[in-house]
């Protein structure tokens, strides 16, 4: 289960961010009333099944890894992938 710590400070009851709380509502309004949901999710399909496929009613897409291996194996600089 969620906890407070694990929301965007935004969400937090004691923040005064009308704005943020307004948007993120509206969003949050819009996708419920959606039919065809689906969402990106920087994961790999094999990595996450089941939280891919927790909410029968959104298709959640893995689209990971969104960065090259090469970027953390230190054979080529960030630079050089550019």
């Amino acid at each position: 289960s969620l906890a407070v710590r694990d929301l965007p400070s935004f969400l937090s009851p004691s923040n005064t961010n009308k704005a943020a709380q307004a948007v993120y509502q509206e969003l949050m309004e819009f996708l419920r009333e959606e039919s065809n949901l689906k969402i990106l999710v920087n994961t790999f399909d094999s990595l996450e099944p089941e939280a891919l496929t927790a909410n029968p009613n959104i298709k959640m897409v893995g689209v990971g890894p969104l960065l090259l291996a090469e970027v953390f194996s230190g054979s080529e600089s960030v630079k050089d992938l550019a």
